[in-house]
């Protein structure tokens, strides 16, 4: 690995045509794929949110632990694409696929992890989420059903991902928008017994869940195996046909990463829990404000993988003042599309409320401050996002976006909840207003290494 300073340097416009046309390329599949799987949360919580404000905080706390795996998987993907891009940009196809081969196995050990944990230690850990055994009890029967789902979409975001690199997301992304009308059928039939299928309720969402999940991953699977000019059409062999240096070199990158991710995870989890002392309402509402959030931040996923592909390519071809310039660039898009993010949370609040007609008054009331706080705190979030996820990552700069996390996570998210709920027992709203003082200070340090240029790493070595 080589740290590279850049210098001086003006993009030509040619080369910022290229890079909006890749950035246009990338960002709207990713756009879609993540308000698909946004999309399937939001349904899941409004249907199971028709059963009640228990059956809804038992889906949520389920979902947490779910998390908890996919932060180690998409921590491994992140900074395992600082080299799949850079190989990319430098024409090493065959490179490319063994970062695949190497995602594949990663997300099949966090799928096996995921089944048997939930299955050794099920109702001990929704415990650490809610004390309400009826809340238990839905949280169990939903996790012992979706985690096997988890094992099949892990595997598929490890085709994704590298879908992503090499710019071919156009049946990966019909695939999605043909899961998200699936899976909401399935619901409809399975939670509330529909057309002749037996009413499962909770655990309901959970089976169509799986269903979709299963078929998404064989559809990966063949498409990869028919598609002989794709990039990543190759043996199986080949995938994995890499030397144990290269294998380490990319596990050195995207190990701390994956401490970031399973740490953020970890951390939203317990915050997660710290917000259930407050009770099963303040559970269903910041699941719901999640859900709703997320959908209105897709932009900065595309944004962030976007520009990690755009900057990976240019430090794969050795030109670091190009890979800077478009550093500043998405910097200055993530400023932009907060302002424009923040602006329609507010808008959408109330009317989004209005669809949960099963929740209590106070419920409803409570959604709606929740989302508004949720609309300011996105602007640090996700200029944070781009700048780590997008920027620092690509750049393989990934021991430094750990030390931001510990700073900004470890040190300061659950502290500031337990002070929020324990000792100040401040309402919803107001405690997550006060946990995202660590996003500030997060803001502080990204903006300042992202200009420092000391993010830039070349990977120029090759293993047999």
């Amino acid at each position: 690995m080589n740290n590279v300073q850049a210098t001086h340097y003006t993009l030509t416009a040619e080369q910022k045509s290229e890079f909006y046309k890749k950035m246009i390329a990338i960002a709207i599949p990713v756009i879609i794929q993540n308000m698909i799987s946004i999309g399937l949360g939001m349904a899941d919580t409004m249907m199971v949110g028709k059963l009640g404000e228990e059956q809804l905080a038992g889906v949520g706390a389920a979902n947490q632990l779910m998390w908890l795996f996919w932060g180690l998987v998409f921590g491994y993907f992140s900074g395992a694409v600082a080299h799949a891009s850079q190989y990319w940009g430098a024409g090493n196809v065959h490179r490319v696929r063994n970062v695949l081969g190497l995602d594949f196995l990663v997300g099949a050990l966090a799928g096996i992890l995921t089944v048997a944990s939930t299955y050794l230690l099920g109702p001990q850990l929704v415990w650490l989420f809610s004390r309400e055994p009826v809340v238990i009890g839905y949280g169990v029967d939903y996790m012992r059903i979706v985690c096997f789902g988890q094992l099949f979409s892990f595997m598929t975001f490890a085709v994704t991902f590298n879908c992503r690199v090499v710019q071919r997301l156009r049946f990966i992304t019909t695939v999605n928008c043909i899961s998200l009308f699936l899976n909401i059928f399935l619901n409809y039939c399975f939670i509330f017994g529909n057309f002749g299928f037996p009413r499962l309720e909770a655990a309901g969402a959970a089976l169509a869940t799986l269903i979709c999940r299963a078929l998404e991953f064989v559809s990966a699977l063949i498409y990869l195996r028919v598609s002989k000019d794709h990039p990543l059409h190759c043996k199986f062999k080949e995938m994995f046909d890499f030397h144990k240096d290269f294998a380490r070199e990319v596990t050195k990158t995207a190990f701390p990463v994956v401490v970031t991710e399973v740490m953020f995870s970890l951390l939203a989890s317990v915050t997660f829990a710290i917000y259930g002392i407050l009770g099963a309402a303040e559970l269903a509402v910041v699941q719901v404000a999640e859900v709703v959030a997320n959908m209105a931040q897709v932009i900065f996923f595309g944004l962030g993988n976007a520009s990690a592909v755009s900057i990976g390519g240019a430090l794969g071809q050795n030109d670091p003042d190009r890979a800077n310039e478009y550093a500043k660039i998405s910097f200055k898009l993530a400023i932009l599309l907060c302002a424009i993010t923040c602006t329609v949370i507010f808008v959408i609040a109330k009317p989004i409320s209005g669809l949960y007609t099963d929740f209590e008054p106070s419920t409803i009331d409570l959604l709606i401050k929740t989302l508004w706080v949720w609309g300011i705190i996105t602007i640090p979030k996700m200029i944070n996002y781009v700048n780590i996820c997008g920027i620092l990552r690509a750049g393989g700069d990934t021991f430094y976006s750990l030390k931001v996390d510990l700073v900004g996570n470890l040190g300061m998210q659950v502290p500031l909840a337990l002070l929020a709920v324990l000792v100040f027992k401040w309402p919803l709203y107001f405690c997550i207003l006060f946990v995202s003082i660590n996003d500030i200070v997060k803001l502080i340090m990204t903006v300042t290494r992202v200009f420092s240029k000391k993010w830039i790493n070349i990977y120029n070595q090759d293993y047999m």
